[in-house]
């Protein structure tokens, strides 16, 4: 028995995606239709902003 081989094309899904939580987006490593796979960093927001607020929370906290 030989197997089968098909040719085509796929197309994409188109997803929404969303941050956890919210803050300013420092970085955009992807931009519309680039190829994404699993583990890609797509966005990042701006840690410099989040430290600033987290150690204000640590604060108010002790």
């Amino acid at each position: 028995m030989t197997g089968k081989i098909f040719t085509g094309e796929i197309k994409a899904r188109i997803i929404e995606v969303r941050f956890g939580l919210s803050g300013k987006v420092a970085t955009v490593a992807k931009k519309a239709g680039d190829s994404v796979q699993k583990g890609n960093l797509l966005a990042a927001l701006d840690r410099k902003i989040l430290q600033t607020e987290l150690d204000k929370q640590l604060a108010d906290f002790e």
